[in-house]
């Protein structure tokens, strides 16, 4: 039985396995910039929360 190379058919794989590579960095960009994002968000909510504990702190107690 004899082999060939179908060069149609494996430029068109190359073509689509370079698209699945593209897409899938663009997903994991995607992905990392709402971690980071997301990291941000936090970050900036705990330093609000350590700013009115310290203002509730500084506040004198009334009984």
């Amino acid at each position: 039985m004899r082999t060939f190379a179908d060069t149609e058919l494996q430029a068109r794989l190359i073509r689509e396995m370079r698209e699945l590579y593209e897409k899938r960095g663009k997903l994991e960009a995607g992905i990392r910039a709402v971690d980071t994002a997301r990291s941000l968000r936090i970050e900036k909510d705990a330093l609000i929360d350590i700013a009115a504990y310290r203002a509730s702190l500084s506040r004198p107690q009334t009984m």
